[in-house]
């Protein structure tokens, strides 16, 4: 009758989240601890490094839980979980932007490869209209100047200079199969980005919606909007779960590693000290805390003196923002 039980979870798996929250609404004495799926996996295979079955694994985890004694991981509110599930679909879906975009830029290499040189991304809307309407540079360059004009936010400068490369072009790929081609990834394209405004409308719809809270405070910030902060809030759950504002910046990986293995691009030895961003965390929250941070150099007044010091100091602009990606959390930490 004075058992309590002490329960550690593997946080990989589909299922993982379904055992957790089933084991949470056992009426038991539960502590339940959930995560560290890689040093579980390290436990694995240095007492079993022949074998691989489920008694095999559930032994190591259970002789991971004794000796390393994890700190029991918070239940995830109700209202967060769904949030939480919107972000982690957004986050999927951000990647499938990204794969259609590159599928895009391998087929175009071959079709019309001077695109890429007059346009910084191939994601964005006019230029998915552009491909849609003439999916080839053929069918541009036989096009009048004033029907490529009316494609929304193309500028007549830019659409002088596509007519006149698509005139010009070196690509090798051409006809029909080129045209299915194009229009079949633009399409695809199109498709991702329209799915990524669905789910960014329903990420703001649950976080209007959470019970009121600290979160509230994070748009108060400046630089930091409703999507960002929403992103912020469906990762942190609540602030208590942080000691520090260093504990919050690493948990999210905004810090420099030292990574002086190996070789550069190039094959020259890299020097002792070299610095990279860690690539821990989540790189949806990292994609928003670097757009939020380019606003704050502009509006957020502490943020933007740090900026201007670092680059005074000769610092270079990317590493710049990395570190006003942290004075942001220290400010969310603080509010």
């Amino acid at each position: 009758p004075h058992a309590h039980f002490h329960v550690h979870l593997d946080a990989a798996g589909q299922y993982a989240t379904n055992l957790e929250r089933f084991v949470r609404r056992l009426e038991l004495p539960i502590t339940l601890s959930v995560g560290e799926p890689k040093r579980n996996k390290d436990y694995h295979k240095a007492f079993f490094p022949k074998q691989t079955t489920d008694d095999t694994e559930s032994q190591a985890m259970a002789r991971f839980g004794v000796v390393e004694q994890p700190r029991p991981t918070l239940e995830v509110p109700d209202e967060f979980f769904a949030l939480r599930e919107i972000v982690s679909r957004l986050q999927g879906q951000i990647r499938d932007t990204t794969r259609a975009t590159n599928r895009l830029h391998n087929v175009l290499a071959r079709v019309f490869p001077e695109l890429a040189t007059l346009v910084n991304n191939l994601a964005t809307e006019w230029v998915i209209t552009l491909l849609k309407k003439y999916p080839t540079p053929q069918r541009l360059a036989a096009a009048r100047l004033n029907s490529i004009e009316k494609i929304p936010y193309l500028k007549a400068e830019l659409a002088e200079k596509l007519r006149i490369a698509a005139q010009n072009t070196v690509g090798s790929l051409r006809g029909e199969v080129a045209e299915k081609l194009v229009s079949e990834c633009a399409e695809q394209l199109a498709h991702c980005r329209n799915s990524e405004k669905r789910l960014g409308k329903l990420l703001l719809e649950a976080y209007h919606a959470l019970p009121t809270s600290g979160h509230l405070h994070l748009v108060s910030i400046p630089g930091i909007g409703a999507m960002t902060a929403a992103v912020l809030a469906a990762k942190m759950i609540t602030i208590e779960r942080f000691a520090t504002p260093q504990n919050l910046v690493g948990y999210f990986g905004v810090f420099p590693e030292e990574n002086t293995s190996g070789v550069d691009c190039v094959g020259n030895k890299l020097p002792p000290g070299t610095m990279h961003m860690s690539a821990k965390g989540s790189d949806l929250v990292r994609r928003y805390l670097f757009n939020a941070a380019k606003s704050a150099i502009q509006h957020n007044p502490a943020v933007r003196d740090l900026y201007a010091r670092l680059r005074a100091k000769g610092r270079r602009g990317d590493v710049a923002l990395g570190h006003c990606m942290r004075k942001l959390l220290h400010q969310v930490f603080g509010v």
